[in-house]
């Protein structure tokens, strides 16, 4: 699946968080979805069962804005954050094959921040990482992992 297509699908089956950079170059953190269940429920919005869809352009609603954004697909950075949507337009973290999808270790990794701002680099392996950062004197409550999302 296309780096475009996965995005769209994730907006439409879910709530994300995630970072993209904007046209002057800033990063933007935001929090969106396409979900139409989700939308009428939080935000009284209907959507069109067909919508104009732009190759190489992602739009989405974001609920930290409360309205709608759109931005470059190559522009995407990551995910922080995604909340399944169950048919009633609920959060929900059971939706087996999506989850299971996710949960898959190809698809993720961590960043590790040290003293809660100290961006300490990234890694496939958090255990591998926490055993090496003890040996170099960290503390294990000093260290904080961050799954993010592969695109």
């Amino acid at each position: 699946m296309s780096k475009e297509n996965t995005i769209r699908m994730y907006l439409n089956k879910a709530l994300i968080k995630f970072i993209y950079k904007t046209k002057n170059g800033n990063r933007r953190f935001a929090s969106g979805t396409t979900n139409k269940k989700f939308l009428l429920k939080n935000f009284g919005l209907e959507l069109k069962d067909q919508y104009n869809l732009k190759d190489g352009l992602i739009t989405y609603y974001d609920t930290d804005k409360r309205n709608w954004r759109s931005f470059i697909t190559d522009n995407f950075k990551e995910y922080t954050h995604i909340y399944f949507l169950n048919e009633d337009g609920n959060i929900d973290l059971t939706d087996g094959k999506i989850v299971e999808d996710i949960d898959n270790k190809d698809n993720y990794y961590f960043k590790v921040i040290g003293m809660g701002e100290y961006n300490l680099g990234y890694t496939d392996c958090k255990e591998t990482w926490l055993q090496e950062s003890l040996k170099e004197g960290w503390k294990k409550e000093e260290l904080n992992f961050i799954k993010l999302f592969r695109v």
